[in-house]
Formats: C-alpha cells, sequence, structure tokens
C-alpha cells in the first residue's frame, strides 16, 4: 500500500542534460508572453503558462500536474538567473495560490495553478533559468524565453545502422556494450551524475539496475551483464543490447522537453523521435499491446471473450508493426507485441477475480503455440510471462524437478518442443529456491545432471550459488542481532535498545518500489538529523530477498533487522500494518507516537520528530 507523497520525480530518472539552445526572438520584449519557449528542465511537473514583465516584477503563471492525493512544495529560496550569466540572482519575493516551503496537495484534477513572483528582470536578458533553490532535487528550468516567436535548436538526427540481421538467441558469457552521449549535457541543473540502466535477468528473473558516470561533456560507456539479447530500459526509454556487441545511444532531449510538454505550441510531432540507437531496436517505436482499450475491460468478462479481446487487439497491433520499413527490426517487434498478448493470456483471473480458483481448460492456452517462440525473449514481459506459465501449469510443490517435469509434460502439448524455455524455466526455478538456501554438493550434482545438454546453464547457477553463500553471510555483520525473545517482545526489545533517543522505525521490503523510493526522498532529513538523537531503524522480513537485501543496504544507512517471518507477521498483526512502507515514530521513552502507511512526507516528518521527546 503506498500513499504518493514523494516531492518530486524527475522525468528521465538519471538520463540527464542540459543544452546548447539558441534563441531567434524578437529583440524587444513583449509585456506579456504565453507559454513561453524553453531548452530543458528535469521535472514535467511544472509548466510556465504564462509569464508577465513589467518595470516592477516579473510573474510567472505556473500550473503544476502531478498524482491526486501527492503533494509538491516550491522552495522559499527560489529564484531566476540570467542564463549566461549566474552571478546574477532574482530571488522569489512572494507567491499567489501556494505558500512558500508549505506542501501543498494536489487536487482530484491533477493540476494547481499558481503564481511566482521576482524582481523586474533587466531588459538586456533574454533568457532566464528558473532554480526552485539549489537542491539537487528541486525543480529546475533551464533556458527560458523572454520574447516572442523564440525557437530552440534541435540537434541534428546522428546517422544511425539499421540492423541488418536478427541477433543471435543463444546463451552467451560476453557482457553488451553500451556508448552515447546526452546532447549538451550540464551538471548544474541535474541531481545525480550518472544514467540508470534497468533490465530484466533472463537467467534469474529479477531485475537488475547499474548505473554508468557521466562524463562533464554528457559522454558514457560501459558494459551490461546481459546474456541474451534484452530490452534495456532507462526512464522513459528502452532500447535492445545483444551480448558481445556494442549498442550506441544518443539522446537529443531538446526534442525530449518539448514533447513531453503538455502546454508548448511549438510542439512537432517528430519530437517523439528523441531517442537515437545505432544497432539496436528502440523498443519506445513499437506500438504496445497494453493500452486504453484494457482499461475498459468488463470484470466479468469471460475467458472466451477475454481471449478474443486480447487476438483482436494484437492484430491491430501487428498492422502498426507492418509499418516498420526495416525486415529485421519487424521481425523483432512482432514478436515483442506476440509476447505482449501471451502475458496478458494468463492474467485472465487478474481481470476477472471471481474466476480465481476455477481450472481454465487446455484449450484456452491454445493462442501461445503461435505467440511464443525463441524471438519471444527480446520482449521485456518475456522473464514475466515464463514465471506466469509456470505458476499456471505446475503444482505447487517445493520439489523443482517434480514441479518441472509436470510444467513441461503440460506445456508441450501447447507451444511445442522450445529447448530455450524449458532450459530457462528450469534455471528460473532453481534460483527461486536457491535465494534461501544456498545448495549443497548434492543439490549442485543434480544441477549438472539437469543440465547436461546444456552445461553453460549448470555454471552459470554454480557461479551464482558461491555469491549467494557469501552474501547469505554477510548478513550478520551488516545487520543488527535481534533479540532472542518471543516473537511478542521483539520489538519492544529493539526500541529498548534506543532508550533516550527518537526512534523511526521503516518496514520495508526489497521488493517495494514506493519503499525505495521514500528512501530516497527522506536522504535530507536523515542528513539533517545525523549528528542528533533521532535513530532510523529498518525492519524487513525473509521476503526480502537476502541476496539483493544485502546488496542495498549499506547505502541506507541506519540500524537493520531481519526478522523472521513469524516475528514480521506478529508485529504486522499486532499494529494493523496492512501495507508498506509502514512508518513508526517512538519517542525517548519508548512509546509509539506516530504510525503512517506510504510516506507521509519529509515535512510531515520532521514536524512528528521535533514534536516528541
Amino acid at each position: 500500500m503506498q500513499k504518493l507523497c514523494f516531492k518530486k520525480i524527475l522525468w528521465l530518472g538519471s538520463l540527464f542534460a542540459a543544452a546548447f539552445f539558441v534563441c531567434t526572438g524578437c529583440n524587444k520584449r513583449p509585456a506579456v508572453i504565453e507559454h513561453p519557449v524553453f531548452d530543458v528542465w528535469n521535472s514535467t511537473t511544472l509548466e510556465i503558462a504564462q509569464i508577465e514583465l513589467n518595470d516592477s516584477a516579473t510573474v510567472l503563471h505556473i500550473e503544476a500536474y502531478y498524482r491526486a492525493g501527492s503533494w509538491i512544495r516550491i522552495d522559499e529560496a527560489s529564484y531566476l538567473t540570467p542564463s549566461n550569466d549566474h552571478t546574477r540572482k532574482f530571488p522569489v519575493v512572494s507567491a499567489e495560490g501556494i505558500e512558500l516551503s508549505k506542501e501543498i496537495l494536489i487536487p482530484d484534477s491533477g493540476k494547481v495553478a499558481f503564481k511566482l513572483y521576482f524582481p523586474a528582470i533587466p531588459a538586456d536578458v533574454k533568457k532566464v533559468d528558473f532554480y526552485e533553490s539549489d537542491c539537487e532535487q528541486c525543480f529546475k528550468i533551464w533556458g527560458i524565453a523572454l520574447t516572442d516567436n523564440a525557437k530552440t535548436a534541435i540537434l541534428p538526427a546522428p546517422k544511425t545502422k539499421p540492423l541488418a540481421a536478427l541477433p543471435t538467441i543463444a546463451y552467451s558469457n560476453t557482457p553488451a556494450k553500451i556508448s552515447g552521449r546526452l546532447a549538451g549535457y550540464t551538471p548544474d541543473i541535474f541531481a545525480a551524475k550518472g544514467i540508470k540502466l534497468s533490465f530484466n535477468d533472463i537467467l534469474s528473473g529479477e531485475n537488475k539496475d547499474i548505473t554508468l558516470t557521466l562524463a562533464d561533456d554528457g559522454s558514457f560507456t560501459g558494459e551490461i551483464p546481459v546474456h541474451f539479447p534484452t530490452i534495456v530500459q532507462t526512464a522513459d526509454a528502452e532500447f535492445l543490447v545483444v551480448p558481445g556487441q556494442e549498442t550506441k545511444l544518443t539522446v537529443d532531449l531538446c526534442k525530449q522537453s518539448r514533447w513531453k510538454s503538455r502546454i508548448r505550441a511549438d510542439k512537432q510531432p517528430s519530437d517523439s523521435n528523441y531517442l537515437y540507437v545505432d544497432n539496436g531496436l528502440a523498443a519506445n517505436k513499437i506500438p504496445t499491446l497494453f493500452g486504453e482499450a484494457f482499461g475498459k475491460i468488463p470484470n466479468d468478462i469471460t475467458p472466451e471473450d477475454f481471449s478474443k479481446f486480447i487476438s483482436e487487439q494484437l492484430s491491430l497491433k501487428l498492422e502498426e508493426v507492418q509499418q516498420i520499413s526495416n525486415p529485421v527490426e519487424k521481425t523483432l517487434a512482432a514478436g515483442y507485441i506476440k509476447t505482449q498478448a501471451a502475458y496478458a493470456l494468463l492474467m485472465y483471473k487478474s481481470v476477472n477475480r471471481n474466476a480465481i480458483g476455477i481450472q481454465l481448460p487446455m484449450s484456452y492456452y491454445a493462442p501461445l503455440k503461435d505467440w511464443i517462440s525463441d524471438i519471444s525473449i527480446v520482449s521485456d514481459v518475456y522473464s514475466p510471462f515464463l514465471k506466469a506459465f509456470v505458476s499456471t501449469l505446475a503444482p505447487a510443490t517445493t520439489d523443482i524437478k517434480e514441479k518441472f517435469d509436470a510444467f513441461k509434460a503440460a506445456a508441450t502439448p501447447i507451444i511445442g518442443e522450445q529447448n530455450l524455455l524449458f532450459d530457462l524455466a528450469l534455471t528460473q526455478l532453481y534460483v527461486a529456491k536457491q535465494q534461501t538456501t544456498p545448495f549443497d554438493d548434492a543439490a549442485l550434482a543434480e544441477i549438472q545432471t539437469a543440465f547436461a545438454h546444456a552445461p553453460q546453464y549448470a555454471e552459470w547457477l554454480t557461479a551464482q550459488n558461491e555469491h549467494i553463500k557469501q552474501q547469505l553471510a554477510s548478513i550478520a555483520s551488516l545487520s543488527k542481532p535481534v533479540p532472542d525473545v518471543a516473537d511478542d517482545k521483539v520489538l519492544d526489545a529493539i526500541i529498548a535498545n534506543y532508550k533516550g533517543k527518537r526512534v523511526m522505525v521503516d518496514y520495508w521490503a526489497t521488493w517495494c518500489g514506493p519503499c525505495r523510493q521514500a528512501m530516497e526522498t527522506i536522504k535530507p532529513v536523515k542528513a539533517e538529523y545525523a549528528d542528533s538523537d533521532v535513530v532510523f531503524v529498518y525492519l524487513t522480513s525473509p521476503s526480502s530477498k537476502a541476496v539483493l537485501w544485502a546488496e542495498m543496504i549499506p547505502n541506507i544507512h541506519g540500524e537493520h533487522y531481519w526478522l523472521s517471518t513469524s516475528q514480521w507477521k506478529y508485529i504486522c498483526d499486532k499494529f494493523a500494518i496492512r501495507g508498506i512502507p509502514t512508518y513508526q515514530i517512538y519517542n525517548k521513552e519508548g512509546k509509539l507516537t506516530k504510525q503512517y502507511t506510504g510516506y507521509p512526507g519529509n515535512d510531515e516528518i520532521k514536524n512528528i520528530l521535533e514534536s516528541v521527546r
């Protein structure tokens, strides 16, 4: 359960750039500028609808767009500065429609309008930058034109090489290479200095992240540890990488900023093509099956009608795929869309919850024969599909061989002999068991036998096993010992360790995205209380995979405890914790004073911490 109370989310995650843009507008500034042109921003939340320029003030009419129920805050340290001279600053004087440095909730409309008043900007200034203070995460908009008819320069489209042949769909131990640049990158406007890439590891079925360092000129290079052709994602772009091959990526963030704006009149249809991929497939050019129509599916739809609906949607999207000129990309795109259809077919019981527990006939899965093949692996939903397919057809047993044999026997009449799919399914089954209990010599020998026909998977699992053993061993050194008391006494004993201090307890899990987002949001608060009597305590359970937990907590500063399943359940039942992240704040006497489910925001946390003694 999550209440969205994060201050802001950067629209490009870790893709960052400022730009080299040219204003070619009039020399004389108008009194009012509607929907002013700007060069680049670090968030799509704030739009400047209008600027008033006069001898006494500069007024920015702001429209803020964000999720209803979340909140934004405009800092009282906000200012404007000439784009070509940051030594001159014009601090915000007042606001109308919002109180500076105070949180404001976004209404059901998802939009808030307000005005910010600044001193008059000298007539010689033609472009300004907006800073919502100098904090790393604050809103920033660069290159706001103070003239009519201003334009932004667009990066000439780089030359790219189309895919000449289908990538080999086979296991490889050679990582993919990636290089590229972010046009005109300027570190000053963006918080992070790296580009974050995410991908699904087909062997483990786990989502993984890597961050590549950005050079001062916005260029980057690195390797991605994939074993098959894989879709890699940034915050809002996707592209294919292939083991042993280099993919070159160029992002025109001027076009992207313009395309993302809701109100700019100078937006061009071609702005949607702001990502240039050399020797790879840009997945954002592939139509997605999961469009608006999926939101209108009746809750009581029958299996037959659901299957028919998916087939019809697939046919429509495959017609769009036919417009792709490159035959190789067309084949990959078709496989991508068909895999989405296959995954959707397995989601029937999520759509019609009245059907949970009902056994669907095997004939329901017949379309999978035409939708799933080795080429399906290029889709970013291939791994989720595979997990759902195994879960649907395999019995609920902890014996891997029994589970896999039953799955293969049931799946073969549906999809035929697909060795790659079956090998990956078996690998993922071993990985799932391996996460909590590393394999002994007997289990490793069993794996060698199971993969006698494909020893590369046995070798990978053996190496993974050693890594897991090391990570599990590190838990003792990374976490605090859980008090050896009854389940109903564990939390009291943990809190007692910090008597005389204020304690904030964070209930979280490695798989919980909102938990991790909140951990980023709260960092300034933790830094502020670093040398105080406030302690940040983190509690998790075995639902967090030990390997990922051990990798994450060195970057989550605080006191960490790994509770048993029974301890976690008792505490959640006692305090009616129905979702995470959940937070509790205790005073110096160890008394619970406040509990939240969903992060309430930095200001709320600070107010409560200051109020408890």
